[in-house]
């Protein structure tokens, strides 16, 4: 899609030529980034480029994606807030984490799909998508194959997507950090491995892995194996 040379926002004009930002535009962006997080810039460019693909005749026929690949940065734990302007940099709203680690509000991100010519308006699914089932999923619905040398870990998500089946196809996935093995998530249950309240924070170790069931303890700190003791902090 061709960037539109001029989007409104709450920051004021943003100019664009050849698809560039100009210096007023950086110099508007970087001083204020604290206020628009990156998330208000790119949602007045949602509308902008479909009025572009509009004119270009391609809107219905695209697939317009907006997500995230993690959870909000740097938030300690209990300091979760329900609205976006009390956090500092994010939050996960009622899930707990951050940023390197491996809890809910580190895994869980918003995933808006719009596609006028395939998908109908208004839905909402709790099925489980990950990012990583985006590259064989573009792959298909563009013509494309992924490779056949080598495992790939994304899953084919363009049936759910369109509405021809109701389940995704994935019960969980496992969550590293680096080369570690943090938590493993199935359906509602997580079982971790390791914990670590932030990305700074003590990491501890378990020899007994701690279990979790996200429906009546999404801040993951009831140990269903031991109910009686409930995890305060990492640290």
């Amino acid at each position: 899609m061709i960037t539109p040379n001029k989007v409104k926002t709450r920051i004021g004009d943003l100019n664009f030529y050849d698809g560039m930002p100009d210096k007023a535009t950086l110099a508007k962006v970087y001083d204020n980034l604290d206020f628009i997080r990156g998330v208000d810039v790119f949602l007045n460019f949602v509308p902008a480029t479909s009025i572009e693909g509009i004119r270009l005749g391609v809107a219905d026929n695209t697939i317009f994606i907006f997500t995230a690949d993690n959870g909000p940065e740097a938030l300690d734990f209990g300091s979760t807030n329900l609205t976006l302007e009390t956090a500092t940099h994010g939050s996960p709203g009622p899930w707990r984490g951050s940023l390197f680690t491996g809890f809910e509000g580190a895994l869980r991100v918003p995933f808006v799909v719009r596609c006028a010519d395939k998908i109908a308006a208004g839905q909402s699914s709790d099925e489980i998508v990950h990012a990583m089932d985006l590259f064989p999923t573009l792959a298909k619905l563009a013509g494309g194959t992924v490779p056949k040398d080598r495992v790939i870990d994304g899953i084919d998500m363009s049936e759910f997507m369109f509405g021809k089946q109701k389940k995704s196809g994935r019960d969980g996935f496992i969550v590293y950090m680096g080369k570690d093995i943090f938590s493993v998530k199935w359906k509602n249950w997580k079982l971790h491995f390791k914990e670590q309240d932030a990305w700074n924070s003590e990491m501890l170790t378990y020899m007994m892995p701690r279990v979790y069931n996200l429906l009546t303890d999404p801040q993951e700190r009831y140990h269903v194996l031991f109910p009686n003791f409930r995890n305060t902090s990492c640290r």
